[in-house]
């Protein structure tokens, strides 16, 4: 009971002990307008129904973006004031403040903007909201809470890649040639007669050197190659200072790579040791290699709702469970912060198989140890480094 209330109620029992029916008329009737009023603007903001335009929202960072929202007043009695406040979560916030004041009429309705600004990767909610008003004079409010929320997700960050990190010997994709079907250089079919603007490097020297004419090598065909990325953001294998800013670099690395290979109309998909925002899976994430826009948005989705695994779980287990449900033409791209003994155990594997690998760490210092013969290396410090990365890619030869 407010001190309003308090107050009147008083006066009506004083004017029991008063002579006079000008007395009695006046607080009676101040008394019946006032409780009167009261429930009437008590009922009608209880009856106000909230509706946004919509449910989900998909950004980049930086983007910006508005969600309306529209307030109908289905009664007969005027609300003079409804103050209305918006949740809306700190990474979200383009303003200092989501208050907004309104005047609605008998059946009315009005409809706000709520600007948005994505300013970090993750998955975010704006709303519910909070709905207040009360007599002309401010002497009663009242207060109810909107139902209603729309998930705003932050994909993460994107950075062009032009080669996809892998050099020219090696192919990386399907496309079309203007005169001739690709090959892939990795696997050698047999030998031929060698024919002018042949690469010098694709010489079979042994065949030439028996037959005593210049052979050169002959390659198996591309069919397609699909791209996969094995993603390592196990929190025990970084380092406590840069944990935050280093699995976020492994993410956007892994979001550039299904980008680029998206545009060139390959196959792709990722295999993650991570956690999920929106659920309990893991500690292996996958959404399988495929095609299309559809693929990458849910792709981008996964990206944005993944935290890191705290659970322990080996690199090999990671590994072991891509290699059984991709094909041998699918290039594997191991995004991690260092590639320990045992992973480089399971990575040389995977080469042994014929799988195509590249490995990017994510580290702020040069590797020490050595890696398997015949994986590609890049190391990723900056987030300016990603779009250089088949630039800076480089052949391991121990």
């Amino acid at each position: 009971m407010s001190t309003w209330t308090r107050l009147l109620l008083v006066a009506l029992f004083l004017a029991l002990f008063f002579q006079g029916k000008v007395v009695y008329l006046t607080l009676y009737s101040l008394f019946a307008i006032y409780f009167g009023f009261r429930r009437l603007v008590r009922n009608a903001l209880q009856r106000l129904t909230v509706t946004r335009d919509l449910r989900r929202m998909r950004l980049f960072p930086g983007e910006q973006q508005e969600v309306t929202v529209r307030v109908e007043h289905p009664g007969r009695v005027p609300l003079t004031w409804v103050l209305i406040e918006e949740r809306v979560e700190a990474d979200l916030q383009a303003r200092p403040e989501y208050r907004f004041a309104i005047s609605l009429k008998g059946r009315d309705a009005s409809s706000i903007r709520i600007p948005v600004e994505a300013k970090r990767r993750g998955v975010y909610r704006v709303g519910p909201m909070t709905l207040q008003t009360g007599d002309p004079f401010g002497i009663d409010r009242f207060t109810v809470e909107a139902g209603g929320e729309v998930e705003v997700i932050v994909y993460p960050n994107v950075h062009p890649i032009g080669s996809l990190g892998v050099p020219g010997s090696i192919v990386s994709g399907s496309y079309r040639a203007p005169r001739q079907s690709l090959t892939d250089p990795s696997r050698v079919s047999g030998v031929r007669e060698y024919v002018p603007g042949d690469p010098i490097r694709h010489i079979h020297w042994r065949a030439t050197a028996h037959t005593g004419d210049l052979k050169v090598k002959r390659f198996e065909p591309v069919k397609h190659l699909d791209l996969a990325v094995l993603l390592d953001l196990a929190e025990e294998r970084y380092k406590s200072w840069n944990r935050s800013h280093m699995a976020e670099l492994a993410i956007e690395v892994t979001a550039s790579l299904l980008w680029a290979a998206s545009e060139r109309r390959q196959a792709f998909g990722y295999y993650a040791l991570a956690r999920s925002q929106s659920d309990a899976r893991g500690p292996i994430l996958r959404t399988g290699v495929r095609k299309g826009e559809v693929h990458l948005r849910a792709c981008l989705e996964g990206l944005a709702r993944m935290g890191m695994d705290a659970g322990g779980t080996a690199f090999e287990h990671l590994v072991s469970t891509a290699s059984r449900e991709v094909t041998r033409d699918t290039t594997l791209f191991v995004i991690t912060p260092e590639l320990s003994v045992g992973g480089g155990v399971a990575v040389a594997r995977l080469i042994a198989s014929g799988f195509r690998v590249s490995l990017v760490e994510v580290r702020d210092d040069e590797r020490s140890r050595p890696l398997p013969r015949g994986l590609r290396y890049s190391r990723v410090t900056h987030r300016s480094e990603i779009s250089r990365l088949g630039g800076e890619a480089r052949q391991a030869l121990v």
